[in-house]
């Protein structure tokens, strides 16, 4: 499902709990990969929040590591 890319969905964003977010992602300001796509930074895949975001819950979504993998579609 593709996710909408809201004001709402960037609040309820978990990306900048998760492990693999890193300083170049938090300087770069990033957040709901799973709407905008991949980071511009290159994270290493250390663990995954995913399946806890209330964002990725209310959109039923099923992939994980959506700031390397790309946006849910």
């Amino acid at each position: 499902m593709k996710v909408e890319d809201t004001a709402a969905n960037a609040d309820g964003c978990l990306c900048p709990q998760c492990p693999t977010y890193d300083k170049c992602m938090g300087d770069a300001d990033e957040v709901l990969y799973c709407a905008r796509g991949k980071s511009t930074c290159k994270p290493d895949a250390k663990s995954c929040l995913c399946g806890g975001c209330p964002v990725w819950a209310v959109n039923s979504l099923s992939g994980y590591y959506y700031c390397i993998e790309g946006a849910a579609e």
